[in-house]
């Protein structure tokens, strides 16, 4: 078996030989301007290249996930394969790769929202709203029009080529959107090396807005409902974005982008922005997104899991996300995972008096079990999406108890220390009484044995 080092050579060999193919094949808009050179760089979609380098990347650098540490690393690798340079171990895992001199310009992206609200409750947000550095205003709709008017005329797109992209994304006409939802444009303000980076970065941290208020205002609320002798799931998103952005700099050319997945409308009115403390939850949730720590990332994936959960009518799909829920706040330090037996004990612990909790806990267990080995529900089973129910209020108490060692962060800072917590958690109230009167009984012990050296 290849040795780490030898499987990363290979992958390097692998990336120069892409890179040599790459150079000879049209690659506009894929320069990279590092360390003051300009350097030719693949494209995210050029997967002859991408793929080794991605293997490569998890063999040198696999603790480079975050966003910077990942780009660093993709800097230095291209600028290898610029200067041909031999394959080097050591340089691919020094953290921080080329130091990044590219200039970056000022993006601004129009976008839109869709909300139900009435019309006495507070708006999504004031006048504007910084997420990560970037800036949120609302945007008036002859604003928008004129964006939409200029990339028409700019990009020879053709009358409507908007509207005909919108209706990708949303099967509803425009006019019945505007007449029973708030329709509301917003400006995004944020600097970037280039117009895609642009559009993920800022749109990517207003999703998570998103999904925050999504998540806040569906708490306690049930998946599923009965309709004549079938349930029905209700999709309970409350805000939705469009999927589709205009981007523009001053000196380029107004651009589209578009997403690909299609979105039902808002079915509830937003009531959380009425609802101070739901707004100070949120505000909670928005600097967890921005924050490294262990007890935050855990917050951050418990969040994206259940707006996962809310936005999909699939069961199996919204069955797979809440598991994901106790999974992700349950994980232990490393790659290591805990049976899914033990991940039902900790939160069956919750609530350790309650008979039927445990119960559903076995049944949710069963349930996911049933899902993993066939994939899907067994034919004539759809009677029993109401379990999807229970699977919700154990991922809305791996949400709560993700939101407690957040706010505790300063004593549950270590990976180690929440490995611990939930190590404990699975423990009966009894034997975390003796645990503590053990602790107390060898501090004790100690303090007497320092006394008497003194004495």
């Amino acid at each position: 078996m290849a040795s780490k080092k030898e499987r990363a050579r290979q992958y390097y060999e692998q990336c120069q030989e892409a890179y040599g193919e790459f150079l000879t094949i049209p690659h506009a808009q894929s320069i990279l301007n590092a360390n003051g050179k300009e350097i030719d760089m693949p494209s995210p979609f050029y997967d002859a290249y991408n793929v080794p380098a991605e293997l490569l990347r998890a063999e040198v650098r696999s603790d480079a996930t975050s966003e910077g540490d990942r780009m660093g690393f993709e800097h230095k690798l291209v600028e290898m394969m610029h200067d041909k340079a031999p394959f080097d171990y050591e340089a691919l895992n020094k953290k921080g790769g080329t130091k990044d001199k590219r200039k970056q310009k000022l993006y601004k992206i129009y976008f839109e929202v869709y909300y139900k609200q009435s019309s006495s409750s507070k708006p999504l947000f004031k006048q504007q709203i910084t997420i990560g550095g970037t800036t949120y205003r609302w945007c008036s709709r002859k604003v928008l029009n004129q964006k939409i008017k200029l990339l028409e005329s700019q990009r020879d797109a053709g009358i409507g080529i908007y509207e005909q992209r919108r209706n990708v994304i949303f099967s509803l006409r425009r006019s019945n959107m505007m007449s029973v939802h708030n329709l509301r444009p917003i400006t995004a303000t944020i600097k970037a090396f280039n117009k895609i980076e642009a559009v993920n970065t800022a749109l990517s941290r207003f999703d998570n807005y998103i999904a925050s208020i999504n998540v806040l205002q569906d708490r306690g609320k049930q998946s599923i409902t009965w309709a004549s002798t079938r349930p029905k799931t209700k999709h309970k998103n409350t805000v939705v974005s469009m999927g589709v952005y205009l981007v523009k700099t001053s000196s380029e050319p107004i651009d589209i982008l578009i997403e690909n997945s299609r979105k039902a409308l808002p079915t509830q009115n937003l009531t959380i922005t009425d609802q101070p403390v739901a707004m100070k939850q949120l505000a909670t949730l928005m600097r967890a997104f921005g924050d490294n720590s262990p007890a935050a990332t855990r917050l951050a994936g418990v969040t994206r899991e259940l707006a996962q959960a809310i936005d999909t009518d699939n069961p199996n799909l919204r069955q797979l996300s809440y598991w994901r829920c106790l999974e992700i706040v349950t994980a232990k330090t490393g790659d290591e995972t805990r049976k899914e037996a033990e991940v039902v004990k900790i939160f069956q612990n919750y609530y350790p008096k309650r008979k039927y909790w445990k119960q559903m806990g076995d049944i949710i267990k069963n349930t996911r079990n049933s899902y993993v080995h066939r994939g899907v529900s067994k034919s004539g089973e759809e009677l029993n999406e109401y379990y999807l129910n229970w699977s919700q209020q154990y991922a809305e108490v791996a949400f709560d108890i993700a939101y407690y060692l957040y706010k505790h962060k300063a004593i549950w800072n270590k990976y180690s220390d929440i490995d611990t917590f939930f190590d404990a958690y699975t423990k009966t109230d009894h034997e975390l009484s003796l645990a503590g009167k053990f602790l107390y009984a060898r501090t004790d012990s100690r303090r007497r044995d320092d006394r008497s050296k003194v004495e």
